[in-house]
């Protein structure tokens, strides 16, 4: 199951990151993914697209990209956008030099004007900024299988 390998902002662009960084990473991503595909009923294939970094087509996908962001509070129990900076405190003792990039990113996608009427269509347009941002920085994917 690769449902998990989605979450592609600050999990799946870890560029140098320590063995440590990409191990806590990992481990978030199956954990959360794994709770947000039984959670919104997302399939295999309404996820497919987020294993090749891009958008999810399908309303479950989106909602799975909601839930997501809702649980590490990059969206709020309202589904608007909210901050990162729980998750980037989590980070930054393993790898400063990510924690900078992905600060930059989140900066930029967390204060854009990203919320939507409906909370996955926010979740969309906020993955369709991080997947942005992280090819204008130059930040390399990793498979998290």
């Amino acid at each position: 199951m690769k449902s998990h390998i989605v979450f592609s902002l600050f999990l799946a662009t870890v560029y140098g990151a320590t063995p440590e960084l990409e191990t806590l990473l990992k481990t978030e991503i199956k954990r959360l993914g794994d709770q947000c595909k039984a959670e919104m009923g997302a399939t295999e294939a309404d996820v497919a697209p987020l294993l090749a970094y891009s958008l999810p087509t399908t309303q479950p996908g989106k909602c799975f990209l909601a839930c997501m962001y809702k649980k590490k509070g990059l969206m709020d129990a309202d589904g608007k956008t909210g901050s990162a900076d729980d998750f980037l405190e989590k980070i930054k003792p393993f790898d400063e030099d990510y924690y900078n990039k992905a600060k930059e990113i989140a900066d930029i996608c967390l204060t854009s004007d990203h919320n939507r009427d409906d909370e996955c269509e926010t979740a969309a347009s906020l993955h369709s900024c991080w997947l942005e941002e992280k090819t204008k920085m130059g930040l390399p994917s990793i498979s998290l299988d």
